[in-house]
């Protein structure tokens, strides 16, 4: 008996070894399975994290709470990957800069629930090329799961910065409207993006077809900027890199809008710090936008 459960499991480990998709499942150091549309699918449960509702609730990962590769083509010299990546907070950005640095898309970031804690936000990607690489590039992302949050640093009570608008707005190359309270906002209008959506009509600036920055000098000594950058898709993932490398926070991408052409979607962002360098990280996002 013995003997033929231990034949079974070495033809079962030989059959592994021998599956087109046996690469992807080395490099992500998980055991794959099959779909019925010959895709294969590598899934990582977010079973490390404890995580309750509002009313206290146990959430179990397969409720939906995990992360998933999914690669289709022909294995191991071309194939597609599209997939989901479930994130702490403090993992966001991290896992950003991996599948970026891998040369895969993000393509959408955002909640699947509203009261969980720890709060959990899901990354979704996309990607083609060589099997073995889109796999690396999905296990440089996971690897930064699990990792613990940094030490927040604590605020000091320097007093509200004193931010001169006027050359913020000139980095932005953006006229402000009158701060007020430490409070300025720029809005940069993409009235040259044509596009349309409902009932084939044109989506104008003024239904939203902008992008903005608003700054707030703090009486902590730091100056916050929240922002939104109107892309498509083509100037998205060029948006993405030019926030991270100034040192923003990408804090969600999705639509406003259904069946626009072209496809519009919508980045937004934060940041703290010093008012003209995190203008300038705004700057280097806009300037990735078509003319």
């Amino acid at each position: 008996m013995k003997r033929t459960l231990l034949l079974l499991a070495l033809a079962a480990a030989a059959g592994a070894e021998d599956h087109p998709w046996s690469v992807v499942d080395a490099v992500l150091k998980r055991a794959g399975r099959g779909n019925s549309d010959g895709s294969w699918t590598v899934v990582l449960p977010r079973d490390d994290v404890v995580v309750k509702t509002g009313l206290g609730m146990d959430t179990p990962w397969e409720l939906g709470l995990n992360s998933f590769a999914t690669f289709h083509g022909d294995a191991p010299e071309y194939s597609i990957v599209v997939g989901d990546t479930c994130m702490l907070a403090h993992e966001v950005q991290p896992a950003i800069d991996a599948l970026r640095a891998g040369g895969l898309e993000i393509v959408a970031l955002h909640n699947h629930m509203l009261t969980d804690e720890p709060r959990l936000f899901f990354m979704h990607f996309q990607g083609k090329g060589r099997a073995v690489d889109l796999a690396k590039a999905v296990r440089a992302a996971w690897d930064e799961l699990g990792k613990p949050a940094p030490a927040p640093a604590p605020l000091r009570k320097d007093g509200a910065p004193e931010v001169d608008w006027k050359r913020v707005g000139g980095i932005l190359e953006v006229a402000g409207a009158s701060p007020r309270e430490g409070f300025c906002k720029f809005t940069r209008p993409r009235h040259r993006l044509q596009g349309r959506a409902i009932d084939d009509r044109p989506i104008g600036a003024g239904m939203g077809k902008a992008c903005w920055a608003a700054f707030y000098a703090c009486p902590c000594g730091l100056t916050k900027v929240m922002g939104d950058t109107c892309v498509v898709r083509e100037e998205l993932q060029g948006a993405i890199d030019a926030l991270r490398k100034g040192g923003l926070h990408v804090t969600g991408i999705h639509n406003h809008w259904l069946g626009t052409t072209p496809e519009v979607m919508f980045l937004h962002f934060e940041g703290e710090g010093d008012a003209q360098a995190r203008a300038h990280a705004v700057r280097a996002a806009w300037k990735v936008l078509r003319k």
